[in-house]
């Protein structure tokens, strides 16, 4: 995702392109636009150029448009030449497929925008230097008879691999401190973050065995060094069913440390 508000957006380099999404609900659009026969890359929340359309060609570095009405352009690589071992085969091409864009530019561009990807600075330690030396994160976290990874709300899936937000699940690390557990749901606009001082069992370590499992949830904006720095917001509870299925509810309890599931409880699959 990169910074904009109505900068003109050029094409990474010569394709084709194979399609252009409708209006969003913010008035921009995505394109996608085919390299080979097995890579394109796509960009999303943009204004595109007036008669540009499927079929045409385009030449690396010319404008197809601006930035759209949000704070980023969404840039992606699908590259069908590879395997990111989801799980699950209910996914749209660009997320089965999904590849590493930045890794594709010629230096020394390439190491020019690597050197951009950093996480927030932190106001309280303005001296402090990222080393991470986290550049392109990971999203196929799927681990096979673990809580690992993605999940999606039972009776969800569509035929044409796509899926609302809203029926998402999530359990990962932070992108740039990995030491650190997130987790992410679309029914809530933050994700969460989790203290590590409150001993919670990595999402990797979680199985059919392990029963429920209590989360204390934090809200993942709120973080210096993927450590959280505000107040506990709840309390979420997880059980895996089995290999595929897990049940999941969360609580506006900010002192428990357990609590029984209710009817409100949610199932997701994968």
């Amino acid at each position: 995702m990169l910074n904009g508000s109505e900068k003109p957006i050029c094409a990474p380099t010569s394709g084709k392109i194979l399609y252009i999404d409708e209006p969003s609900a913010y008035g921009d659009r995505a394109i996608r636009i085919g390299v080979t026969n097995t890579m394109a890359y796509y960009l999303g929340h943009i204004f595109i150029s007036e008669g540009l359309q499927v079929g045409d060609l385009v030449v690396a570095g010319a404008q197809i448009g601006i930035s759209g009405n949000t704070s980023c352009v969404d840039f992606g690589v699908i590259n069908k030449n590879i395997n990111n071992g989801f799980l699950s085969q209910k996914h749209p091409a660009t997320t089965i497929y999904g590849d590493k864009p930045l890794s594709y530019y010629s230096e020394p561009f390439r190491t020019q925008l690597y050197e951009l990807v950093k996480p927030p600075k932190i106001s309280e330690d303005p001296d402090y230097v990222y080393d991470g030396e986290v550049t392109d994160g990971e999203f196929a976290l799927d681990q096979i008879g673990s809580l690992c990874g993605n999940w999606f709300k039972e009776g969800c899936f569509r035929l044409d691999g796509w899926y609302e937000w809203e029926d998402t699940l999530a359990f990962g690390n932070d992108v740039y401190y990995p030491n650190q557990i997130r987790i992410g749901i679309g029914t809530h606009s933050n994700a969460f973050a989790i203290n590590n001082e409150d001993n919670p069992i990595k999402p990797e370590n979680i199985s059919v065995s392990s029963g429920a499992v209590a989360y204390y949830l934090y809200n993942a904006n709120n973080t210096s060094k993927g450590v959280p720095t505000a107040s506990r917001i709840g309390l979420m509870m997880v059980q895996m069913l089995n290999d595929t299925r897990v049940k999941l509810e969360i609580f506006d309890d900010i002192t428990s440390d357990s609590r029984e599931f209710t009817t409100d409880a949610s199932y997701y699959v994968r």
